[in-house]
């Protein structure tokens, strides 16, 4: 149940009061569509809390300029794990630990990956075949920076040569 973020939603919004489920018409679309509204504001009332805790983790971060660089590392790390510890909290749904939260984020990227490119990061051939034409795309762009380097160090050189060539036709016309 934790895992499902409108079960775990609903059971909140019984126990704060701000849903009365003895009242429950499960059977009316009205009272579905006011059960929505009200989980969805307390979603993002979760949200809101969940980036204040975050201004808070970031201002604790900069305030302490006595810190020495050791010691600013080990706070920074402990205020991100007490901050991962503070997500779980007020979202389980996403996972109890950083761990299970990194896993399943690295699932959905596969899966958008999977989505956006047609093709499994698992698949070995696939993967090797994307590589290559990442390697000839990368080729062909420093082939085209060369090139545009080139033209323009041409152009450069044309545009110094005119300049001589007509500080020179004034220095002729000046002895004459």
């Amino acid at each position: 149940m934790e895992r499902d973020r409108a079960a775990v939603l609903t059971v909140r919004s019984a126990v704060s009061g701000i849903i009365d489920y003895r009242e429950a018409d499960v059977l009316d679309r009205r009272w579905w569509r006011r059960w929505r509204m009200l989980i969805n504001e307390m979603a993002t009332q979760s949200d809101k809390e969940l980036l204040h805790q975050l201004y808070l983790y970031h201002l604790a971060l900069v305030s302490n300029s006595g810190l020495t660089e050791e010691s600013f590392k080990s706070t920074q790390q402990s205020a991100r794990d007490n901050f991962e510890e503070f997500v779980a909290k007020v979202r389980p749904w996403l996972g109890r630990s950083k761990e299970e939260r990194s896993k399943q984020e690295g699932e959905q990227f596969k899966e958008d990956w999977k989505q956006v490119f047609g093709w499994d990061l698992d698949d070995r051939e696939a993967y090797d075949e994307w590589e290559k034409g990442m390697r000839e795309l990368e080729r062909k762009g420093a082939e085209h920076s060369a090139n545009i380097g080139r033209e323009e160090y041409e152009r450069e050189k044309r545009f110094t040569d005119a300049k001589e060539r007509i500080r020179e036709r004034r220095a002729r016309a000046y002895r004459s």
